[in-house]
């Protein structure tokens, strides 16, 4: 059963939208433009909150729901206290050596394209509506080295791409066509949200680099954010119509406005179900829930994480892959410690705020990749622990050595 279809569809969008509209107006000051990733951070957080409501509506007040709301009533202007205003500085050299900056781009686009090589093979003998369900396959197990290069490859790729464009080496309708040609190979194996990732990687370069932006193109850019949002919104509807064969557009619409509805999830499955009985909480549990896939591999301790128990106790079933809702500041704070809500909730808005504004001088790629995670940490930080893990491992194996080392090849040199 949809979320829309559980509680009041009035609650839910009323509360969506009022919500929605009033964060991203108080947070103006803060936003680069509509497609920043503070934009889809603020409607996520309207999203848990709608469904918060909705839930409150139906069930009535219970001290877990208003735990959680507490959460959001702490977190929401915190962030807005630690985040800096928008930036109008001058635009950094972010690469003195043409070279270097050739190299590495084309480094990240080999990481990017070996990420994606098992998709690639999946493809070549298998029929067109069978492509979009690679992402299932990938629930059986994935290759981890090209997942941590996907994962810790594709900001870099970004960044390398959006900083030739700008800066007019090489070619924009090379640059161009391979960013479309990588877009489309994750929208063909299943990845729906495929093209707002692209938007609001090109939406966080934006507010991190915004000088010699005018007025004009960043009123093009929001006209043409809006408008690639409604295509992503439609072509997300059509993957996700083709995840089954049954299924059809108007399911794929249904699906596609449950998930917009559904970011908080976790925190539904945690209250219908009663989880604060049945899953325990403290450090240790905060720890494996966190780092699982870590704690497992170095010390062969067996982790679920809180997302994978949530959904086993929602299905009433075990299940023999990890699924299962994002691992939500609510969820964390929940797990680790009621007790600790405030300290918890501030040191979590003010780590948000510091990595989108990271600055290490000298090193505006990995700036970059930690600014474009940093809202991870509140909505799923198991995800945003490995997202970091293998950016500052794809770092320094293969971004540092390019930097710090004198490369000859022929025709090019590359020094420091």
């Amino acid at each position: 059963m949809t979320y829309y279809e559980k509680y009041n569809v009035y609650i839910l969008f009323a509360s969506f939208m009022s919500l929605a509209t009033v964060l991203i107006w108080r947070y103006y000051k803060k936003i680069g433009s509509l497609i920043d990733p503070l934009v889809l951070h603020l409607i996520s957080i309207a999203s848990i909150l709608s469904l918060l409501i909705g839930y409150i509506h139906t069930n009535n007040f219970s001290f877990d729901s208003l735990f959680f709301l507490l959460v959001y009533i702490i977190y929401v202007p915190f962030l807005y206290i630690f985040l800096k205003n928008r930036k109008n500085e001058n635009f950094p050299d972010l690469e003195l050596n043409k070279n270097r900056l050739y190299v590495s781009y084309f480094v990240s686009l080999l990481l990017v394209l070996y990420s994606r090589y098992d998709f690639i093979l999946y493809a070549y003998d298998k029929s067109f509506l069978e492509w979009f369900w690679f992402r299932f396959k990938l629930i059986e197990g994935r290759n981890p080295l090209q997942y941590i290069c996907r994962l810790g490859g594709t900001s870099f790729f970004y960044y390398y791409s959006f900083t030739l464009i700008r800066k007019k080496n090489l070619t924009r309708v090379f640059l161009l066509a391979v960013l479309l040609v990588i877009l489309i190979i994750d929208i063909l194996s299943g990845g729906r949200s495929s093209m707002i990732n692209l938007l609001i990687s090109y939406g966080l370069y934006l507010y991190k680099y915004p000088a010699n932006i005018s007025v004009k193109y960043l009123r093009r850019i929001n006209l043409i954010g809006i408008l690639s949002v409604l295509v992503s919104i439609l072509l997300a509807v059509v993957v996700t119509a083709m995840y089954d064969k049954e299924s059809s557009i108007e399911q794929g619409l249904g699906s596609i406005i449950n998930r917009i509805l559904a970011a908080g999830d976790g925190l539904e499955m945690y209250l219908v179900n009663d989880a604060d009985r049945f899953i325990d909480s403290g450090i240790f549990e905060y720890i494996k829930s966190t780092f699982g896939i870590f704690v497992t591999g170095f010390f062969g301790i067996p982790t679920k994480s809180l997302g994978w128990r949530l959904y086993e106790l929602d299905k009433g079933y075990d299940t023999l892959n990890s699924v299962g809702p994002n691992f939500l500041l609510a969820l964390q704070v929940a797990v680790i410690g009621k007790y600790l809500i405030l300290p918890y909730v501030v040191l979590s808005a003010y780590i948000t705020a510091k990595f989108r504004d990271l600055n290490i001088k000298g090193h505006e790629p990995i700036n970059y990749a930690v600014s474009v995670n940093c809202f991870y940490i509140s909505t799923d930080i198991e995800f945003a622990t490995l997202i970091y893990v293998s950016t500052i491992a794809i770092y320094m194996i293969f971004f540092l050595p390019v930097k710090y080392f004198t490369i000859r090849l022929p025709k090019i040199r590359f020094s420091i």
